[in-house]
């Protein structure tokens, strides 16, 4: 659906199936520049379709038939400045890079927790410096990594307090760098200093940990506790 500004329906696309422009569980949408649309979804699917700006199908990808490139529950879509696609592969562990046309440059991660590792990575965004900002929903982590995928450092683990997740769905980057992770287990949204060095824990632990108050994050809404995030699921 495409909304105006101040919340009126303009128009609507798609309907349920699994023929050209149809969506089964459409999962993120994402426009570039010129008005082309990218959507994902899972649910059967699992593929990313293209639309021109008047809602016209053009062709998908990351389908059964697509060999490396093929998806397993694409959750999120970023087009960066230099026209890459990032999507968030989900339950393959892993992000992809993609050109515009749908084509395969390369994916990086794999199932797990260490350094550049995944667990269900279920949304990606951009600092300004051009590094990438992971939520994983699976590890309970926000982690930043280079766009050839060397872990700079993370953040968060599982848990209830300021600083720790549970089953982070999504985040975003705002002005400043600042990352606003919906931390969703704990019904609420934390809000950390993505371009602060000190945000981060790195991967081999080479800086003390600063005083609470600089690391803490912000907690701009919260309620009482959801699940225990003992084990996450897809």
């Amino acid at each position: 659906c495409v909304y105006s500004s101040d919340g009126r329906l303009l128009r609507q696309f798609g309907s349920f199936g699994d023929g050209p422009g149809q969506f089964r569980l459409p999962t993120d949408v994402a426009v570039h520049r010129d008005g082309t649309i990218f959507v994902s979804e899972y649910g059967g699917n699992d593929r990313i379709s293209r639309f021109t700006p008047e809602f016209g199908y053009l062709d998908s990808f990351g389908g059964a038939d697509a060999g490396p490139a093929r998806q397993q529950r694409p959750q999120c879509l970023l087009i960066a400045p230099d026209e890459t696609l990032w999507v968030a592969d989900a339950c393959n562990h892993r992000l992809c890079a993609f050109d515009l046309r749908g084509r395969l440059i390369r994916t990086i991660g794999a199932c797990g927790d260490g350094p550049g590792q995944f667990r269900f990575p279920y949304s990606v965004d951009l600092l300004s410096d051009g590094t990438l900002v992971v939520c994983e929903y699976g590890n309970n982590r926000v982690q930043r990594v280079t766009r050839e995928g060397e872990c700079l450092g993370t953040w968060g683990r599982a848990g209830r307090t300021p600083g720790e997740l549970a089953y982070p769905w999504a985040l975003s980057v705002g002005s400043e760098d600042r990352v606003y992770v919906v931390d969703s287990g704990n019904n609420r949204v934390q809000v950390i200093a993505g371009a602060t060095r000190t945000t981060w824990t790195p991967p081999d632990g080479a800086f003390a940990a600063p005083p609470a108050q600089e690391r803490s994050p912000t907690a701009i809404a919260e309620s009482e506790p959801g699940p225990s995030p003992a084990e996450p699921r897809p």
